[in-house]
């Protein structure tokens, strides 16, 4: 167990419960929808289906941890994390000039394993990124300001940084809360003659407005409408 997480449970792994057996069906449904993926595809993928539940529903997936490297957003220990099912295997490949190692599944997911919100999740990634390449993804992953934060050694990277995501934009209720005011994700607009919007803030420059509505905080849209 200890040799695929490396943390608790908790902030820094997405507050997502920790299952070997459940982290297993959600590669096998990965891999049943994208088909062969190589390693640097598989990566950027579950770092955007963890980021985009956490933004979602203030909890990860997998409960993995990740940080950025050189070459995007990856799982911490994600070497060992694809070899330590039997129903993956993994299979040299050439690309061009280029080699590089694909995941393979020899099994089906117990689809039962996961909840209705978790494969909407997966679904609605694998929808954004079934057909990209591996270096297409990487390319969009490095405008991300949850990796351009912390490429400078390697840093990980913290869950609150789901709420900069660019590449997959939830325009539905987000669960957002007085710790993420405090925390600096958001800047309430209380002056006088403010809208009294939260603004998100990346790199210190407001990108979007929520308004707070009967479940939360909701998306307004240029137009004003939620």
């Amino acid at each position: 167990f200890t040799r695929i997480y490396q943390s608790e449970r908790g902030a820094e792994n997405g507050y997502a419960p920790q299952s070997l057996s459940h982290l297993k069906n959600v590669l096998l449904y990965l891999l049943s929808r994208c088909g062969e993926v190589f390693y640097t595809k598989m990566n950027k993928i579950l770092f955007y289906a963890d980021f985009l539940s956490y933004r979602r529903r203030g909890m990860a997936i997998t409960g993995l941890c990740y940080k950025a490297i050189e070459y995007g957003p990856v799982p911490e220990r994600w070497d060992r994390v694809y070899s330590h099912f039997d129903e993956i295997i993994q299979e040299p490949r050439a690309y061009g000039e280029k080699e590089g190692t694909v995941l393979i599944s020899v099994a089906e997911p117990d689809k039962g394993a996961l909840s209705d919100a978790e494969m909407d999740i997966l679904n609605e990634v694998c929808d954004k990124f079934s057909s990209s390449t591996s270096s297409g993804i990487t390319e969009i992953s490095h405008k991300e300001q949850a990796w351009l934060n912390h490429v400078t050694g390697h840093q990980r990277i913290p869950y609150t940084d789901a709420y900069t995501l660019n590449a997959i934009w939830y325009y539905q209720n987000l669960p957002l809360s007085l710790p993420l005011l405090l925390q600096g994700v958001l800047r309430e607009d209380d002056s006088e003659g403010g809208d009294g919007y939260a603004y998100p803030l990346v790199g210190g420059e407001e990108f979007a407005a929520y308004e707070p509505g009967d479940q939360g905080w909701c998306y307004r849209d240029e137009g004003g409408e939620d």
